[in-house]
């Protein structure tokens, strides 16, 4: 099985969460942030990144990292994973990752997400406000975390390395 790196950024902690819960299923995965990134992390075989979507938008230490990085991740096979209350109707939202990093990429996938109204800051409470109002949207706490579609993600990474 190959050496896993997981690369996420979470601005609420879904994100997080679900790249802790994927790294259960997962052998030999080490999980960090851009922020904990050093020069030994390049030599995992495979890297997956992983990144909650904020406002139609890849959080930015994520496409920061992949910016930096872009040369020796196109080395590498390359799974992305998005996080977001929509699952895999946002999948598009990768796609800005998916052609920077070309034919390295194996996998892409989206996972739903949790949304909690009060974790949110001011910024982001009044985006999606407006958000939740322009899609008829209850505008509520929803928790989509689904741990068996964790599961499924895991199975289908487990399954692309192994081919």
């Amino acid at each position: 099985m190959a050496k896993i790196l997981a690369i996420y950024g979470s601005k609420y902690g879904s994100t997080k969460e679900i790249v802790e819960t994927l790294a259960k299923e997962l052998e030999n995965l080490k999980l960090i942030t851009p922020a904990e990134f050093v020069g030994e992390d390049k030599d995992y075989e495979c890297v997956l990144i992983a990144s909650g979507i904020y406002a139609e938008e890849i959080h930015p230490e994520i496409i920061n990292f992949v910016d930096k990085n872009e040369r020796w991740l196109k080395q590498k096979k390359i799974i992305l994973l998005g996080v977001c209350l929509a699952g895999q109707r946002g999948i598009s939202y990768l796609d800005e990752l998916k052609k920077k990093l070309g034919s390295c990429v194996i996998w892409v996938g989206m996972a739903k997400g949790r949304l909690i109204l009060n974790h949110l800051g001011e910024e982001d409470f009044t985006m999606m406000k407006i958000f939740a109002n322009k899609v008829k949207m209850p505008f509520i706490d929803r928790d989509f975390i689904d741990p068996e579609e964790l599961l499924d993600i895991s199975s289908q990474i487990n399954t692309i390395l192994k081919v």
